[in-house]
Order: C-alpha cells, then structure tokens, then sequence
C-alpha cells in the first residue's frame, strides 16, 4: 500500500482553542503542549475533543434542499459557490470552509489522542480515568465518522475495500512531519467502530454540563448513525433501544404544543431548538460558524428558495395528504418563512463573541445539535423496515408525525400502510422528477437490496425526515445512504434562465476534495477533473 504524508498541526491546538496559521505552528517547538498530570486536567483537556467548527454548511450547500436565487445576491465567501457547484473549493482555513472543518477536526482529534496517550503514562485507573477514556474514544469515533461523510465517498459494503478512507491517528505526534496510510475506506470504519465500542462501553453520565460531552445517551444515539451507515439494522435497533427507552415519544421534539416557545417569537425558537432542557437533545455544541447569516439576507446566495423549495417540500402533497391547502392538518408545524428569494425555518441560534470591545469585531458562534431522539426514531424506523418489521416501523413514524404536524388529531394524519404503499409504491425503481427543479432523478439507489414494499416505507421516512430536519446539515448524510441524484440549478442573471447541473449517485464528487494544503501528502480524491452533467428545461 502507498505511503501518504500528512502534516502535523498538533502542538499548537493543545494550546490554544482557536485556530492559528501554519507558519506559526512550525515557529513553534512539537512538544510545546499541555501536560496531563492527574484526571482533573485530563478532563480540562477532553473538551478539546470536541470539533469548534461545523459541518453543516459544508452538508447544507452540498445537498438537495439548496438553490441558486441569483448572482446579485452575494456569496458569503468565496469558497462557497464551489462548494455548491461540486467543484474543488479554493484554499481557506476561515469557518465554514472544507479546508477549516479537515483542520479542526483533527485538531480535536489530536486532542483525544493526548487525553489517551497521558493517561497511560501518568497510569490513571479506576472508574474516573476509564470515564475519560470513554468520552475521548467516543469524541474521537464520531470526529472521523463526520470526516469521512465530509471527504470520502458514500459506504458500501462491496467496495469500499477497494476506496481510499482517511488518515486515522491514534498516538500524539512527536514531528512536524509524520508517515501515515490513507488506508482504505473499509479500515476507516473499522476503526471508528473500534473505538466507539470500546468507548461505548465505558461512558458515564458525571458531567456539570452533560448535553456538552459524550453522555451515555448520546452515545447510544451516535451508535445508530454509525450502524445505520455500515447497514447492521440490530445493532441500531439496539442501540436505539438503549436511547429512547420504553418510551420514544418523550425524545422526540415536541413543536405543536401549544403555549411552548416553538408557538413563541422568532427569537425564542431559534433559542429552544438548541436548549438543554429540551429532552430530545442529547450532543450539543457551540461552533464558529456564519450558517445563520449564510441562510437569510444579502449574504443567501445559495441557500432554501422561496416559493419553489418552500412549496416543493413542506406545502405539497405528500404520503399524508395535501398539505398546501389552507389550514391543512397536516402542514409542517414550526413556522417556515420566506423573505425576498430565499425561505428558513427560525431553528439556528447565533451567539456572538466580541474579540475587540472597541471595534465590535469577533467571530459568529452557532448552536448546533449534534445528536438528537429525532434522528434515533428515523435510524430506528429504517431498520425496523429493513428487518420487515413495518408495524414497529408505522409506530415510530407515527410518533413523529404527532409532534411536527399542526394537528395530530385528524384521520389525515394516522400514518398507515395504505397511505404509505398508494402513494410510493408506483415510484418504487423509477426515475422521478425532484419535487423542486422538476427534473428527472433516480432518488433512491442504496448499496442494499430493497423489496418494493421496503422501497416505499423508506421513502416515506425520507420525505418526513427531510422536512424535519431542514438547515441541519441531515440531508446530506441522507443523500449518501441512498446515493440519490442531487439537482443544483444554475441561475443566469443575463436573461434570468436556469440551467440545472446534476451530481448522479455514484459521482466519486460525493466526497469533498481534500485540502490543498495537504495534497501534496495525501493521494488526491478522484474525479474532479471530469464535467459535471448539465441540463436545461
């Protein structure tokens, strides 16, 4: 197997929270970095563990809920319309950026491995240093999980032997230039199941602030994201189990209560959504990250359309029924706004950290619910179709279905298997038009074999799931496991036309390219020097 190189970014980062530049980590020594001496600093130094960018714009701009309104609205920077338009994005560490996300994501990586590595030189025992260890482990799985959904192409049992995975530390780095495998994307997973097992197996719940780390919840939660991926339907069934309990209905979102801040102000809901009190979310983390002003404003180039993704996806007629028509049950609940060309449902809250009190300047931080019950009760309806068993499956989407419809109480909104099947069941193996730029698609082509009735339930899911989850970064995740035909129209101010350019499910650009800055050391991911298929209406 080649040898790959990757350099090394470690030193600094145990030292710093925020990202520096290259040139002034090599000014500085290798092993200028925090000591671990006792479990107190070493739980100081976990929660550098944690990722301080985010992933989702990077997922939002690259799936199907996104247009182009127009190039007189601005981009937000200039790496964005690359990112939207599948091409390689232009070199930058700034927020928001692929090159950012690779960084910081080992970063935190490099963290979880100094964590490890001092408490087996200090040789901490005993529950309170096997805890530690379990959140690193965990912080770490998860950190490459969301590195390989970001720059190597979508799992499939079959092949991915044969595809290139990702550099995978595991001991702190004692040069600036270390030799590392990419390996393939088969060992990659492997890996990160390997560490969350053994992870899974010694996390606790002893946190202040336990939302902020790997709680035993949580955990769970990311289990099923992962199983779900590698398609082991009982290891997410068991792990979902172990999520929501006895009762699945108190983890899932609650957004058509009345008298609840989801029915309050613009500002409340955007506060609530993220709140640790709400029972449904399990990971959360505060990232800098500009997605808040990248989805609304001067600034929405490529972002959720209004009227035509509004329309297309939330007041259409879908497996329930109409809901377009006025005052329909069965709309989407929490309010969905449109303003000008562009359309967002308030759900992203930002907090802003003055760094300069004289000149106002400092960086956007954004709430962002890593793991949630919601995404559970999908991972867990999924499988339960793919083990046949539909009625489970129908109970789950049921539940769903009674937090986030306007009004649960109608016939129009009891989830069953002759709404399901009369209405997918004539798509099932057809090229369809995208209910957004109505262009011919295949939507739905997994790695793993499904019968026509599991075709149908699980597009279904699908459909539910993409309204829940809209601005999160989700769909995205989505789009891989079944390797659907993602639609990006290309406006053209000049004569106010469009042209529609189409990334097909197997398109080796389902994987982000990696960042300039390390491709002289790593083998380049394939296919960005071929064009993408463009069409017209």
């Amino acid at each position: 197997m080649m040898k790959d190189y990757i350099l090394r970014v470690i030193g600094v980062v145990l030292l710093v929270a925020s990202l520096t530049s290259c040139e002034n980590f090599l000014s500085k020594e290798p092993d200028d970095r925090t000591q671990i001496n006792d479990i107190t600093s070493a739980k100081e130094l976990a929660v550098s563990a944690y990722v301080d960018y985010s992933y989702v714009p990077l997922f939002e701009l690259r799936c199907d809920n996104v247009g182009d309104m127009s190039s007189n609205l601005g981009a937000f920077n200039n790496y964005t319309p690359a990112m939207y338009f599948f091409e390689e994005v232009v070199p930058s560490t700034y927020q928001d950026s692929p090159q950012g996300f690779w960084r910081s994501t080992f970063a935190a990586v490099a963290a979880a491995n100094q964590v490890l590595f001092d408490l087996d030189r200090i040789g901490a025992t005993g529950p309170e240093a096997d805890a530690v260890r379990g959140e690193v482990l965990l912080a770490r799985a998860y950190n490459m999980y969301m590195l390989a959904q970001t720059f190597t192409v979508p799992y499939d049992p079959a092949t991915a032997g044969n595809e290139l995975g990702l550099p995978y530390p595991t001991e702190p780095e004692e040069e600036l230039i270390k030799e590392y495998e990419r390996g393939t994307l088969q060992e990659t997973y492997d890996l990160i199941v390997k560490d969350f097992e053994e992870g899974f197996a010694k996390v606790t719940d002893d946190y202040a602030a336990p939302k902020f780390h790997f709680n035993r919840q949580a955990a769970a939660a990311f289990g099923t994201r992962l199983y779900r991926t590698l398609q082991n339907w009982d290891r997410v069934l068991e792990l979902g189990q172990r999520t929501m309990g006895a009762d699945p209905a108190m983890y899932v979102r609650k957004i058509n209560v009345p008298g609840t801040p989801y029915k309050g102000t613009i500002q409340e809901m955007q506060q609530i959504w993220g709140m640790e009190t709400e029972a449904c979310n399990f990971l959360l983390n505060v990232a800098v990250s500009n997605w808040s002003r990248m989805m609304i404003g001067y600034w929405s180039r490529f972002a959720v359309r209004w009227p035509e993704t509004a329309k297309g996806l939330f007041w259409n007629e879908y497996f329930l029924g109409d809901a377009g028509k006025s005052g329909s049950p069965i709309r989407f609940a929490y309010p969905f706004y449109g303003a000008g060309k562009y359309a967002y449902a308030p759900k992203i809250q930002e907090h802003f950290q003055v760094t300069n009190q004289s000149t106002g300047v400092g960086f956007v931080n954004t709430m962002t619910v890593l793991l949630t019950g919601d995404e559970v009760a999908f991972n867990m309806a999924e499988a339960h179709v793919m083990k046949g068993n539909y009625a489970a499956a129908i109970d789950l989407m049921q539940i769903i279905v009674n937090h986030f419809v306007a009004n649960p109480n109608t016939p129009d909104a009891e989830v069953t298997e002759e709404k399901i099947m009369s209405f997918f069941e004539d798509q099932v193996g057809q090229m369809l038009p995208d209910p957004v730029n109505g262009i011919e698609i295949n939507s739905f082509n997994p790695a793993f074999e499904t019968t026509p009735q599991q075709e149908s339930y699980l597009r279904a899911i699908l459909d539910l799931k993409r309204r829940v989850f809209i601005h999160d970064g989700m769909r995205w995740m989505d789009n891989r496991q079944y390797r659907m035909d993602i639609v990006h129209n290309v406006f053209s101010n000049a004569d106010s036309k469009e042209e529609f350019i189409v990334l097909r499910g197997t398109d080796p650009r389902y994987a982000y390219q990696l960042p300039s800055n390390v491709l002289p050391y790593l083998e380049k991911n394939p296919g960005y020097d071929k064009p993408l298929e463009r069409l017209s209406k």
